[in-house]
C-alpha cells in the first residue's frame, strides 16, 4: 500500500498543489507581515548602528525577543480560529470537505501553512538580524539566541496545537472564540483561586512558603502552556551592556520537554477530531464536555474557592451564595444562549458548593490535614540562622546564631531549640485553627518578640533549586524566654 493511502507525513501532488494555494490566497497579508517582521529587528539594530554606534544592540536584541514571544503567543491563539473557520460554516465546511483529498491530507495542509507562514519570517529576521550582535556575543552567543528562538517555535507550536483541539471541540466560531480565550485564562484563575484558598487555610509560618507559592505556580506550569514561552523569556537576558547571554542551566527540562508531550497529544486529538467532525455540527451549540460543561464548573469552583464562606457570618455567606448563583446562571447562559433556569442546574450548583466548602470546613478543623503542625526538616539544610529580636517601636535589640547542621557534631541544646520550634508551631497552628489572632501574633503592650529563621544551602541540590527557605514567628512573652535562654546555652553563656 503506498505512502499516501496511509494517510502519512508526506503528501501527495494534489494535497501539495492546495497547500500552495493557501499561501497565494493569503498573499498580500503574508507579504506584509514577512515584510514587517523580517524588516523589524534588523532594521531596529542597523538604525541603532547609525544612530548610536550600536551601542544599544543588547538591549534592543532582549527586548525584540520578549516582543518576539508575545507575538507567538498571540498569534497561537488567533491563527487556529482563521485557518479552521470553515468547520463552522455549513455554506462552507461541505465545499471544503467536498475537495479531492482526504480529512488527514486537508487538516495537514491547514495546520502546517499557518506555522510555516509565522515562522519562517520570524527566523529569517533573527538569522540576518542577529549578525549585529557576534562582535559583542560571539558566535556563541548568535547560536544560542537562534537555538532558544528555535525552542520557542516548539513552544508556540503546542499552543497552536492546544488551540486547534479546543476548536474542534466548538461548533460555531463564537464559542471558539470565547473557550480558547478561557482555556487560556482559566490556569490563572485557579493560581488565584488556590493562592487564596492556601491563605485561608494555611498559618502563616512554618511550611508557608513550601505550600502557598509552589502549589499555585504548578498549576499554571501543568495547565499553561504559554507558560513555556515564559521560560524561553526567562533565560535570555543581558550579561551586561555588551553582551547577550542564555542560560540554559536555569531551563526546567522537565517541564519543557513535557509541553512538547502534551504539544504532540493536541496535535494527534486534533487531526482525530477534525476526521471525525460531523459537518452538520456546523453553526450549532457546543455541548462538548471538554468545553463549556467543564469551563464552568470550573469557574464555579474558582469562585467557590475564592469566596469562601466558613470566614463569613451567616448573612453574609447567604449574601455571598446568592451572588455565586448568579454569576453561575450568567455562565450558563453565555453557554446556552438562554437565561432559562434549570432543575439539572440548581442542583449541580449546590453540590459543588455544598462539597467545596465542606472540603474547606474539613481542612480548617483538621489544621490543613496536619500540615499545619509541620516544620521544616533542618537536616536538610547544610546552615540555619536564628535571628531573635525584640523591638520597643524605636529601638531594636537583637541576637543571632548559626547551626552549621552536621548529624556527627550537632549539640544537644541545638536539637532542644530546633524541636523547640515545633512547639511554637503546635501552638500557632491551634491559634490559627480558633481565628485567636493574639495568639497568632501575641504582643506584650511594649514591643514585638520576633524570630526568624533562614534555612541555607539546601545538601541535595537535586531535589530542589531553592537554596534557601525563611520563616517568621511572632512570639509570647514566655516563647520569647524560652528562646532566649536556649540560645545563651549554644552561645555557652
Amino acid at each position: 500500500m503506498k505512502w499516501k493511502e496511509k494517510g502519512c507525513l508526506l503528501m501527495n501532488k494534489t494535497t501539495q498543489r492546495y497547500f500552495i494555494n493557501l499561501f497565494k490566497r493569503k498573499k498580500r497579508i503574508l507579504a506584509l507581515y514577512t515584510f514587517v517582521v523580517f524588516m523589524a529587528y534588523p532594521f531596529l539594530l542597523l538604525t541603532d548602528l547609525i544612530t548610536n554606534g550600536g551601542n544599544r544592540f543588547v538591549n534592543l536584541t532582549e527586548v525584540m525577543f520578549a516582543l518576539c514571544l508575545v507575538v507567538l503567543g498571540a498569534l497561537a491563539f488567533i491563527l487556529p480560529l482563521f485557518t479552521f473557520k470553515f468547520v463552522f460554516s455549513k455554506k462552507n465546511v461541505d465545499t471544503y470537505y467536498a475537495i479531492p483529498i482526504n480529512r488527514n491530507h486537508l487538516f495537514k495542509a491547514h495546520f502546517i501553512a499557518p506555522i510555516l507562514g509565522t515562522i519562517i519570517p520570524i527566523l529569517a529576521s533573527y538569522l540576518v538580524g542577529g549578525l549585529f550582535i557576534i562582535p559583542s556575543s560571539g558566535l556563541s552567543g548568535y547560536f544560542e539566541l537562534l537555538v532558544v528562538l528555535l525552542m520557542s517555535f516548539l513552544m508556540f507550536i503546542t499552543i497552536y496545537s492546544m488551540n486547534t483541539f479546543i476548536i474542534m471541540k466548538c461548533n460555531n466560531i463564537l464559542d471558539a472564540s470565547i473557550i480558547s480565550g478561557a482555556i487560556g485564562i482559566v490556569p490563572f484563575m485557579l493560581y488565584g483561586a488556590m493562592y487564596t484558598f492556601l491563605r485561608s487555610q494555611i498559618v502563616r509560618s512554618g511550611m508557608i512558603d513550601s505550600f502557598v507559592d509552589a502549589i499555585p505556580q504548578m498549576i499554571i506550569d501543568l495547565f499553561s502552556p504559554y507558560r513555556g514561552l515564559a521560560l524561553m523569556g526567562e533565560i535570555v537576558r543581558t550579561r551586561s551592556i555588551y553582551q547577550i547571554f542564555v542560560s540554559f542551566k536555569d531551563l526546567d527540562y522537565v517541564l519543557f520537554f513535557y509541553y512538547i508531550v502534551i504539544g504532540i497529544l493536541f496535535m494527534i486529538y486534533a487531526k482525530k477530531s477534525f476526521k471525525f467532525k460531523k459537518g452538520e455540527d456546523a453553526e450549532q451549540l457546543t455541548t462538548h464536555y471538554l468545553t463549556y460543561p467543564l469551563l464552568t464548573n470550573l469557574a464555579l469552583i474558582t469562585l467557590i474557592l475564592n469566596f469562601n464562606i466558613t470566614e463569613y457570618d451567616i448573612t453574609t455567606a447567604v449574601i455571598i451564595m446568592i451572588v455565586l448563583f448568579v454569576l453561575y446562571v450568567i455562565i450558563n447562559a453565555i453557554a446556552n444562549r438562554s437565561f432559562k433556569i434549570k432543575t439539572s442546574m440548581i442542583l449541580k450548583f449546590l453540590i459543588l458548593f455544598i462539597g467545596v466548602n465542606a472540603f474547606n470546613i474539613i481542612s480548617k478543623e483538621t489544621e490543613f490535614f496536619g500540615i499545619n503542625r509541620k516544620v521544616i526538616d533542618y537536616t536538610n539544610y547544610e546552615e540555619i540562622e536564628i535571628n531573635y529580636s525584640f523591638y520597643d517601636y524605636g529601638n531594636e535589640t537583637s541576637e543571632v546564631i548559626v547551626v552549621d547542621v552536621d548529624p556527627e557534631n550537632i549539640s544537644e541544646d541545638e536539637i532542644k531549640l530546633f524541636d523547640y520550634f515545633k512547639e511554637i508551631q503546635k501552638e500557632k497552628s491551634l491559634a490559627f485553627k480558633e481565628d485567636d489572632q493574639d495568639r497568632l501574633y501575641p504582643n506584650n503592650g511594649k514591643g514585638d518578640y520576633n524570630l526568624n529563621i533562614t534555612y541555607n544551602y539546601y545538601k541535595d541540590a537535586t531535589k530542589s533549586d531553592r537554596k534557601n527557605q525563611y520563616v517568621h514567628y511572632q512570639l509570647s512573652d514566655e516563647q520569647a524566654r524560652c528562646i532566649q535562654k536556649i540560645m545563651k546555652e549554644i552561645k555557652g553563656k
